[in-house]
């Protein structure tokens, strides 16, 4: 059956990321991707993508995508440069519901086309920083760059018709910050994948993330350094690196020091999902961090996570997700006895993906799908009647 034949009605979606896919994949865009697919594959209806960022203005199978950065923009200071732009692009295709994602300028510039046209908006966040309240506008004397952009993302949290949290942590600090308790609690979703055996010879131990300072990749780099003399562990970091080209020169340098550490650079969905697949514990040693779709694909794969302090809505210890570690030092003695007791590390795998498959599964793409459809059509039922 065509998408048009299960759209009788013609319902649009108008799906507002600032970044699309095929520029870079990040969570959200891999979330996007995913709902999108069940989006069209389910009910079939018309999607429109509209980013500050993307590779190209084309048609994919299940979906369009159309750009709406202001070429000469400095993204470093923001989105609301894109207001007219993303303003004149919603009107001209005139969806039924905004589904928008990220906290930014857009979740305001969407929030003020839907309230002018009645159309209903969606806001889904997208990690922590988006419950954050945003500076006192004393604070952002000679910034006003800042104002416009949190300013503007703060009217659209307001103002959404209905806000999705990924976890019980955000639904509180939204609370706390905003006065707002979402509508509706969705955890992120992925594809289970097939049980694979792991090698108990070796054991592999994973970093995943952009070297970014609240990343904190220096640390991982610590704890493969108090491990050195383990021969049968490996540490491997991937993820793009330092913008800073003298910087990355520098961790290039301390790399060759570790013997026992590989980086991998940037690597595609796939291939971070075949490193899992072959890997026993993921490091995590953010500053902070949202419910990370990184630790939803580790557990789906049967591998725990050790973190440095973040504890997503403390899932870390009591349920055998993983570990929560208050320092580097805690961090490889963990690594140390996990490796050393097959038993344990099993044990916490298996309990790891089964706790994934019942709590991540696309099944929680088929509700936000379900959510979406349902606000368009009460669109439609409203503009019948008038």
């Amino acid at each position: 059956m065509t998408g048009a034949a299960r759209n009788p009605q013609g319902i649009k979606v108008a799906v507002v990321i600032p970044t699309h896919w095929d520029f870079r994949m990040g969570g959200s865009q891999y979330q996007a991707k995913l709902l999108i697919e069940e989006l069209y594959k389910t009910h079939g209806v018309s999607i429109t993508y509209f980013a500050a960022r993307a590779t190209s203005q084309r048609h994919f199978a299940d979906h369009r995508v159309v750009c709406v950065g202001h070429g000469k923009a400095p993204r470093r200071y923001g989105h609301f440069w894109d207001y007219f732009q993303l303003q004149k692009a919603l009107r001209e295709f005139a969806p039924d519901v905004i589904y928008q994602r990220v906290g930014c300028a857009y979740t305001g510039i969407s929030a003020l086309y839907a309230k002018r046209s009645g159309t209903p908006m969606i806001w889904h966040l997208a990690s922590a920083s988006d419950c954050r309240k945003p500076p006192p506008a004393r604070q952002l004397l000679g910034r006003p760059h800042v104002f416009i952009e949190t300013r503007l993302a703060k009217r659209g949290v307001v103002h959404a018709d209905m806000v999705v949290a990924q976890s019980q942590e955000q639904m509180r600090v939204l609370q706390e910050n905003f006065g707002r308790s979402p509508d509706r609690l969705i955890p992120n979703f992925h594809p289970v994948p097939e049980a694979v055996e792991k090698r108990l010879d070796r054991f592999n131990v994973l970093w995943i993330g952009n070297f970014k300072r609240v990343k904190r990749p220096d640390l991982f780099v610590e704890i493969a350094s108090q491990l050195r003399q383990h021969s049968k562990i490996d540490f491997v970091m991937i993820g793009r690196g330092y913008q800073s080209r003298s910087i990355q020169t520098r961790f290039e340098e301390v790399l060759k020091r570790n013997t026992n550490l590989k980086y991998l650079g940037a690597l595609s969905q796939e291939e971070v999902n075949k490193w899992l697949e072959r890997s026993h514990l993921l490091v995590n040693t953010s500053k902070s961090e949202g419910f990370s779709n990184t630790f939803i694909q580790a557990w789906m794969r049967s591998v725990p996570v050790l973190t440095l302090g973040v504890n997503p809505d403390n899932l870390l210890g009591g349920s055998c997700l993983g570990i929560s570690c208050q320092s580097t030092s805690e961090i490889a003695e963990a690594i140390r006895r996990l490796t050393s007791d097959i038993d344990m590390l099993d044990d916490m795998g298996a309990r790891s993906r089964q706790y994934a498959m019942e709590r991540f599964s696309m099944k929680n793409a088929a509700e936000l799908a379900d959510l979406i459809i349902q606000a368009a059509g009460e669109k439609r039922e409203k503009s019948a009647e008038s």
